[in-house]
């Protein structure tokens, strides 16, 4: 016997299980998976930061992406400056850090927002570049103060008074030796000269700082009125006889004052002097 099966039925049967045993689970919404890329292109006062949006979480889309970046690791994400970029879909994303400082470490992080919340990324870091070579902060043939008259007590921390002449001074013209010797203004012989100058050292890393005098016959060197070093010699051996570093404790970021005392013992004069740092 044929026996038929009522399609109808059949139909609402399943229909009810659909409607009331087997209800389809909505996926469930979790956090952006975010990580940091590094950085790139360092250089003295810049870097590239990047970082890279690996998952916007499940069905949920980034609402937005970006940093934030500090010089100081502590409460980096509280206190750090925010670069925010937006809506954003999964991938990598790169930001260029300008005007940093050099000679500097830098935390970053990277977030993203979805509508579950906010999630960041491991902290990062990258430090700027240093100078590699040292500049001249004060060049041959600079211009001084100077007077052949004993100055009062305080003349290493003043400026600005007396007359001005340009280095190289001494006694001697044509010299076929060294140019040191050709000077630009005048230092009599036997007279003691005193000379100051003076500096900005603001953007220098106070460590690097170096003296190079050229004289005879001999000199007495100060910085803010502190005594650094004294040479003499009877004769002239080469351009920059005597060198060294100024101690950064006598150094200060801004303006500083330098002051020679020098003295002749006969014959011809001559001085000059060059200071060189690495800015920071």
């Amino acid at each position: 016997m044929i026996r038929f099966i009522n399609v109808k039925t059949i139909f609402i049967f399943f229909s009810g299980i659909l409607l009331f045993g087997c209800t389809i689970p909505e996926a469930p919404k979790t956090f952006a998976i975010i990580k940091t890329g590094g950085a790139k292109n360092i250089t003295l006062s810049s870097a590239d930061i990047i970082g890279d949006l690996i998952d916007e979480g499940c069905l949920c889309t980034a609402i937005n992406r970006g940093f934030i970046f500090s010089d100081k690791k502590n409460k980096l994400i509280e206190t750090g400056t925010l670069i925010d970029f937006g809506d954003g879909l999964k991938g990598s994303f790169t930001s260029n850090l300008t005007s940093l400082k050099r000679k500097t470490t830098y935390y970053f992080v990277s977030y993203a927002i979805n509508s579950v919340g906010k999630t960041y990324s491991q902290i990062d870091s990258f430090t700027t570049k240093s100078p590699e070579i040292d500049t001249l902060i004060v060049k041959p043939k600079s211009f001084w103060e100077y007077t052949f008259e004993t100055p009062p007590s305080n003349w290493k921390t003043n400026f600005g008074t007396w007359t001005v002449g340009q280095a190289p001074f001494g006694s001697l013209k044509s010299s076929n030796v060294d140019s040191l010797f050709n000077y630009n203004t005048l230092w009599p012989t036997f007279k003691t000269l005193y000379v100051r100058t003076k500096i900005n050292l603001e953007n220098y890393d106070l460590s690097t700082i170096k003296y190079f005098v050229g004289v005879d016959n001999g000199y007495e060197l100060y910085v803010n009125g502190n005594f650094v070093s004294k040479g003499y010699d009877e004769g002239y051996t080469y351009r920059w006889e005597y060198s060294g570093n100024i101690p950064p404790t006598f150094l200060k970021q801004g303006d500083n004052i330098i002051a020679l005392i020098l003295v002749d013992a006969g014959g011809f004069t001559a001085f000059d002097l060059q200071i060189t740092g690495k800015e920071k």
